[in-house]
């Protein structure tokens, strides 16, 4: 599917970028197809991945499960844009 774009239900400014980048996720994203679907999207860092699996798992919850989790190197607006792109394009969003 071509035409899929990231978006946000808010304004995604510098201050916003660098917190994303320092924090390694991002929650609140969206792929939005140009038929109108939008495809829930997380964001993680493998650092932070990594933190918030050993946090759950001292609660009982040894696990992390996020629907369309999408991992990357670093959370930065540049790279969820690309694997939005990327993935669009190996359909991943569907036909």
């Amino acid at each position: 599917m071509k035409n899929v774009k990231l978006s946000m239900d808010f304004d995604f400014d510098e201050r916003e970028a660098l917190e994303t980048e320092a924090r390694g996720y991002l929650g609140a994203a969206y792929a939005e197809c140009e038929d109108g679907r939008r495809f829930s999207l997380c964001f993680y860092s493998p650092g932070r991945l990594a933190q918030d699996v050993e946090e759950s798992a001292m609660h009982g919850r040894p696990f992390i499960a996020e629907q369309r989790m999408i991992v990357l190197t670093e959370v930065t607006l540049e790279n969820m844009k690309a694997a939005v792109e990327q993935l669009a394009g190996e359909g991943f969003f569907g036909t």
